[in-house]
């Protein structure tokens, strides 16, 4: 902290004890490694950590953005959509089309995600204003960080009871892991690229599922197919530990 530097951090009419106490009595009162800036002058003239606190806020708000916006995606549906998982339900459905539950906690939080990003920018605006000595939009800056702050760690106790909720749509997700060009990718070292194209393209044009056209032409054995089938085995290098770590943690 720069207290006690005064005018333009030049300590100029304040006692050189000033800083030592009030600072103490700050972090004693909030429990934080709070401490006088070695340079005052600096610390008065500039708002460097601010902003970088800003940026901080603002990378945890894109992170967060991004999960909301796969969840809404994965849930969505399930009989027009993706349909993969399950969100529960927090309040009433939509008032025009009966059964419909809106993914509402994942659109509030992509909301305040949005907001924290635009403050972001704010306050980058702000301390780039500063003139030779001070920085005179610090209000400014203080509104966007702090109100920042407050909203997003409300926004993140809202999505994790989303999280906690959160179910996988196990039937729907073998099904098109069964029949996908993601069982189609895996297949293609052991039957070549072109193979695997053909048998997707009459599977297509005829409607006929990917399992049944593999086991109807003996392409596979029962074996490898299980294999295939089996998520965990079908990762490759060290995706297959991260997924039996973050399993067994669970």
């Amino acid at each position: 902290m720069n207290l006690g530097g005064t005018a333009i951090g030049t300590g100029m009419n304040a006692s050189r004890e000033y800083s030592r106490h009030v600072v103490g009595m700050l972090a004693e009162i909030t429990r934080l490694p709070i401490c006088s800036a070695r340079n005052l002058v600096d610390a008065t003239a500039n708002a460097d950590a601010l902003v970088e606190a800003s940026g901080i806020l603002r990378t945890g708000a894109v992170s967060v953005k991004k999960i909301c916006a796969d969840l809404r995606l994965l849930a969505s549906g399930p009989h027009s959509g993706l349909g993969e998982i399950h969100l529960a339900a927090v309040q009433a459905g939509s008032s025009i089309m009966p059964g419909k539950v809106n993914p509402v906690i994942c659109e509030s939080v992509e909301q305040v995600c949005i907001q924290v990003m635009a403050q972001d920018v704010a306050v980058g605006l702000a301390v780039s204003e500063s003139q030779l000595e001070l920085p005179q939009f610090l209000p400014l800056v203080f509104h966007n960080l702090l109100s920042g702050c407050e909203w997003f760690a409300n926004a993140m106790s809202m999505l994790a009871r989303c999280v906690d909720s959160l179910e996988a749509r196990r039937d729907d997700i073998k099904k098109r892991l069964d029949n996908g060009v993601a069982m189609a990718t895996l297949l293609a070292r052991h039957l070549g690229h072109e193979v695997v194209d053909g048998i997707l393209t009459e599977c297509s044009q005829t409607g006929r599922e990917l399992v049944d056209v593999l086991r109807e032409r003996h392409l596979v054995t029962e074996e490898l197919l299980a294999d295939l089938q089996d998520p965990v085995a079908s990762l490759g290098g060290g995706g297959i530990q991260v997924w039996k770590r973050t399993t067994h943690d669970r």
